[in-house]
C-alpha cells in the first residue's frame, strides 16, 4: 500500500472529522480521541484501528458519554482524570446508531467497520465517515443530552448489553426512579442458575447502589467474617488514590478467585468479597470463609503492600472470634 495504516487513518481524520467536531467544541486528545464537555459530561468520539498491514486496514468508531454524577454512585473511586471510552457510562459503536441518533432494533450488535486498502479513494472514504459523525455521532449527543433522551436511550438499548449498575443510576439520573427500581428489582430477584456467592455479592451491591440512589433493596443477612481497611496518606493525591484502590480491588478480586479454587465446592459457593471507598480509605469485607484460614492468607499476601499505605487494619468479625 506504501503507507501504514496509521498515516492513512491519521490523513482521513485531520481532512475529515477533526475540522466537523472542531465547529463542534470537541477538542482532540491524543491521535483516535475526540472529547466535549457539554453541561459538566464528558462526550467522547473515539476511533479504534484494528492492526493493518501492508494492504491495507479497518477502524470503527466508537460513541461515548461520561456523566460524573452517575460514576459517583457506580464507581469504586471517582475518576479523576479525562475519562477514556471503557469508562464512558454510555457507549455504542456509531454503527448502532441510526441518522436521527437512536438505536434501531435492524442495526443493534452490527459493528461498522470503515476499510481501506491500497485501491481506496481516501477522499471518498473521509467523506463517508465525516456523514455517519455529522448525522449519527452528533444526533446521538444531541438526543442524550436530556434526561428524557436518556431514558428513551435505555428503553431501546437491552439493559443486559450495559455494565451493571449503569442502567439503575442512569435512569435514576434521568429522572426516573421508578424504573430504576424497576430493574433493581429484576436484577435481585432470584436466579437458580447463579451461583450463591455472585447472586449473594449482587445482591449486596444492589443494596449498597439503592442507598445511594434512594431506592429500595434490602441487604442479605450475612455478615462479614474478615474486613480490612486500607488507608492512604493524607498527603497523596486524588489520582494516586485513585490508582491504588483500583489496583488493591482488582488484586483481592483476583486473590478472590484462586482461592475458592481451594475451597470445597460448598465453601467455595458461599465466598465473595465487596469494596467501598471514601476519601482516603478502601475498606474490604469478606463474607462465607474461615476467618483464621482467610485472614492468614491475606496477611501474607497483602501486607507487603503496606508502603503504598499509611496504614492496614485487619478486623475479625467478633462474634467468629471465640
Amino acid at each position: 500500500m506504501g503507507r501504514s495504516p496509521r498515516a492513512v487513518i491519521a490523513q482521513v481524520l485531520a481532512e475529515s472529522v477533526t475540522p466537523l467536531l472542531k465547529q463542534h467544541r470537541f477538542e482532540r486528545r491524543g491521535r483516535t480521541t475526540y472529547d466535549r464537555l457539554r453541561d459538566g459530561r464528558r462526550e467522547l468520539v473515539t476511533v479504534e484501528p484494528v492492526h493493518g498491514n501492508k494492504y491495507g486496514g479497518r477502524f470503527m468508531i466508537n460513541l461515548g458519554i461520561f456523566i460524573p454524577e452517575v460514576d459517583a454512585v457506580v464507581s469504586l473511586y471517582p475518576l479523576q482524570a479525562p475519562p477514556q471510552d471503557d469508562q464512558c457510562h454510555i457507549r455504542c459503536h456509531i454503527g448502532v446508531v441510526g441518522p436521527d441518533g437512536r438505536a434501531r432494533a435492524g442495526l443493534g450488535g452490527h459493528d461498522m467497520w470503515f476499510e481501506f486498502d491500497a485501491a481506496t479513494d481516501l477522499t471518498a472514504l473521509g467523506a463517508q465517515v465525516r456523514q455517519r459523525v455529522e448525522h449519527n455521532a452528533l444526533s446521538f449527543f444531541n438526543n442524550l443530552s436530556t434526561g428524557p433522551g436518556i431514558v428513551a436511550w435505555l428503553r431501546e438499548v437491552p439493559t443486559s448489553a450495559m455494565q451493571w449498575p449503569h442502567p439503575i443510576a442512569l435512569a435514576a439520573y434521568a429522572g426516573e426512579p421508578a424504573l430504576a427500581q424497576q430493574w433493581l428489582d429484576n436484577v435481585v430477584a432470584d436466579r437458580p442458575s447463579t451461583s450463591d456467592w455472585y447472586r449473594n455479592w449482587l445482591h449486596r451491591h444492589a443494596a449498597f447502589i439503592a442507598g445511594q440512589l434512594g431506592l429500595a433493596c434490602p441487604a442479605p443477612a450475612d455478615t462479614p467474617v474478615l474486613t480490612a481497611v486500607f488507608r492512604m496518606a493524607a498527603e497523596t493525591t486524588l489520582q494516586e488514590r485513585y490508582r491504588a484502590f483500583h489496583d488493591l480491588e482488582s488484586k483481592y478480586r483476583q486473590y478472590v478467585w484462586h482461592f475458592r479454587t481451594l475451597l470445597p465446592a460448598q465453601d467455595a459457593a458461599q465466598l465473595y468479597h465487596t469494596a467501598e471507598c471514601t476519601s482516603d480509605t478502601c475498606t474490604i469485607a469478606f463474607y462465607g470463609a474461615d476467618h483464621e484460614n482467610l485472614l492468614h492468607r491475606l496477611q501474607h499476601s497483602f501486607d507487603r503492600l503496606s508502603d503504598q499505605f499509611a496504614d492496614i487494619t485487619w478486623r475479625v468479625n467478633p462474634s467468629l472470634a471465640c
